[in-house]
């Protein structure tokens, strides 16, 4: 999806939303949202909230089956209220550690993005980076996420749509983002179940696109709760993602992939090559990669076995490397005139390509096509004596920009393959042609859609361990900034609240140490909220002002 499709997508959702709007108030007295559906006598709220791009929803249906969870774990089943007590106080230790890591992170990044910025200002990484080509490659193609680009100075490039990965897959992001925060709130709403605190409403938000969930608790009601009761029921949002995310992994590791193929209706051929699920219209390639074949090798490199992906990645955005065998061509085949092979010709305008022995004085042009495109193992060498006795071991001159792919027919009982042959940069097919691991059983289902499947599975397991360690980060309107505070509480608390030493406050000293002990508190947290808040701001701009240099 481009970008135009997703504006004119956006535009029809809000012209519905607000038509919607319109034929269900125009009735009405006050004919504007905030809409409320039902009488507070005889059922919970619902609040239906539109500002411009901005619809907001929050009902207290869900505030009944809150207080029954809530008595079954306090009053019917203490056991499970035991076992939900000692989870959620996992979690808050997971939660301080990333907090912790969370902090560590920001600041490696934001050092990180300055110490490049640094070396692009003063010019020694002033060399076309791959990671330029792959952000460019976002507005054009709808391709996988980019791969990971080594580097000298390890950079974490953002996931933005239309910039560093492909403006269509923004429904995907979106979608599972929301997942995610389901899951955090899921978390939020049990914990607070477990230490009776009462929901006031539940619901979601759409802005322009983004969609959130939320649950909402009273404020007081939260802050005359012990410190530790508090840390269970904040860190219960991050943690759930955790957990999730754990459960994600654990799901892929132990579902066999023959399981996964009887239930989905298609079959993996990674141990036979990649699937060609897409080619750019506009490429010569589409002439002769047909959706549904498989590529089973580049040039000599198979593409067969669980790694097939990284070695499709690698082979083509790489730099080229030396064929290890050549070709056994006839000596007379090499002596046709041409500048193919002359250091001052035009190669260019040459239709034939350049062929070397290891032999320094045996060279010759050749046409290409007739010998790169025979299967493979006809005619292959190391050396010249595996040749005939007028012939010798030739190999491709690397100027040459010539790559063999070998395709077989997308109907799999036929094994015989043929050679196309690519000339141009390597990168362009990479750039062109969309390839996946899976083929359908039947005709009527998509190509697409295990790619986009696993898509979407990648950004699943991304956006719910993202939410974990950015919501526990100390800044304002996020876990990470209460949480801190009651940290702190457990921290510097002695006693529990309302349990006082009459004598210490008849004569001053429990009040005068409460002070003090807040003030610290305090103090510790605006020092810590305001160190995260500048390290996050700093990152922003050292990773904007890298974007801008190198695109």
């Amino acid at each position: 999806m481009s970008i135009r499709g997703t504006a004119l997508l956006l535009t029809v959702i809000w012209c519905t939303i607000y038509l919607v709007r319109y034929f269900t108030t125009r009735h009405t007295s006050a004919g504007l949202l905030p809409t409320n559906f039902g009488q507070a006598s005889l059922r919970p709220k619902t609040k239906v909230t539109l500002h411009n791009l901005q619809l907001r929803y929050s009902t207290g249906r869900w505030n009944t089956s809150h207080d029954k969870l809530s008595t079954f774990l306090l009053k019917k089943s203490t056991r499970v209220s035991a076992a939900v007590k000692s989870f959620y106080d996992i979690g808050s230790i997971f939660s301080a550690f990333g907090m912790a890591i969370g902090l560590a992170g920001l600041l490696w990044i934001s050092f990180n993005s300055g110490w490049m910025l640094f070396l692009a200002i003063y010019g020694k990484d002033a060399s076309p980076s791959l990671a330029n080509h792959l952000s460019k490659r976002a507005f054009d193609a709808e391709g996988a996420i980019p791969p990971s680009v080594t580097s000298t100075s390890p950079e974490i490039i953002p996931i933005i749509p239309g910039v560093t990965v492909p403006f269509g897959h923004l429904p995907l992001i979106v979608i599972a983002v929301f997942l995610s925060q389901l899951v955090h709130e899921l978390g939020h709403a049990v914990a607070g179940a477990r230490e009776s605190l009462p929901m006031i409403s539940a619901g979601f938000s759409f802005i322009v696109c983004i969609p959130s969930a939320f649950v909402a608790f009273p404020v007081a009601g939260l802050k005359n709760l012990t410190a530790k009761a508090r840390c269970r029921v904040i860190s219960a949002g991050p943690f759930h993602n955790l957990a999730f995310w754990g459960l994600l992994l654990l799901f892929a590791r132990l579902i066999p992939g023959k399981l996964c193929s009887l239930l989905s209706g298609y079959k993996n051929v990674s141990n036979i090559g990649k699937v060609v699920v897409d080619v750019n219209m506009d490429s010569p390639l589409s002439l002769y990669l047909q959706p549904g074949s498989v590529v089973t090798r580049l040039d000599d490199v198979s593409l067969s076995g669980p790694m097939s992906s990284v070695t499709w990645t690698n082979y083509l955005t790489g730099d080229a490397q030396p064929p290890a065998m050549g070709w056994c061509l006839h000596r007379s085949d090499l002596e046709k005139a041409d500048n193919c092979c002359s250091p001052s010709g035009d190669k260019k305008a040459s239709p034939l390509s350049c062929f070397v022995s290891h032999e320094p004085s045996i060279q010759g042009c050749m046409d290409p096509v007739p010998v790169l495109t025979k299967p493979y193992g006809y005619g292959r060498c190391k050396n010249s004596e595996e040749c005939a006795r007028e012939s010798v071991c030739t190999f491709l001159e690397r100027s040459n920009q010539l790559m063999r792919i070998t395709v077989r027919n997308p109907d799999m009982a036929d094994k015989e393959e043929t050679v196309v042959l690519w000339s141009g940069p390597r990168l362009e097919v990479w750039e062109e042609v969309q390839v996946g691991e899976w083929l359908p059983r039947v005709w009527f289902l998509p190509l697409r859609l295990p790619l986009v499947a696993d898509l979407f599975w990648q950004y699943l397991k991304m956006a719910t361990i993202s939410l974990f360690f950015v919501n526990l980060l100390p800044l304002p309107h996020l876990d990470g900034a209460e949480l801190l505070r009651s940290f702190l509480d457990v921290l510097f608390s002695d006693s529990e609240p309302f349990a006082y030493d009459m004598e210490a406050m008849e004569q001053g000293r429990n009040n005068e140490d409460a002070r003090v002990s807040r003030r610290l508190k305090e103090r510790i947290a605006t020092f810590v909220s305001r160190m995260t808040a500048s390290l996050a701001v700093s990152t922003v701009a050292l990773s904007g002002f890298n974007l801008l240099l190198k695109s």
